[in-house]
């Protein structure tokens, strides 16, 4: 949907290179509906039902949630913001270098 001139920000989950751990034998296709549902209180056909953008904010807003519980989960989600990051921070860098 074109809003006027702001651009709208691309949804996405924080995630970041796993550090090797443990392997994964099976797959749960319906993790992201589950997480959702707990999240909002939804049963699984309410989550089915949600319009797409709907269903990737409540699931970002939930692992974001999920994840800054524990100081582990708090490092994660910085490791996963500084990966997300495209453009230096000039002002720090000024800062830190003048």
């Amino acid at each position: 949907m074109d809003r006027g001139h702001k651009k709208s920000k691309k949804l996405k989950v924080p995630s970041c290179p796993s550090n090797g751990g443990e392997k994964e034998y099976y797959n749960i296709n319906t993790l992201d509906e589950k997480l959702v549902s707990e999240y909002t209180g939804l049963n699984m056909q309410e989550v089915d039902e949600l319009e797409c953008v709907m269903f990737w904010v409540y699931l970002r807003d939930c692992i974001i949630y999920k994840y800054s519980e524990s100081d582990e989960g708090r490092d994660y989600l910085e490791q996963c913001w500084i990966l997300e990051q495209d453009r230096p921070d000039r002002s720090t860098l000024r800062d830190k270098f003048n």
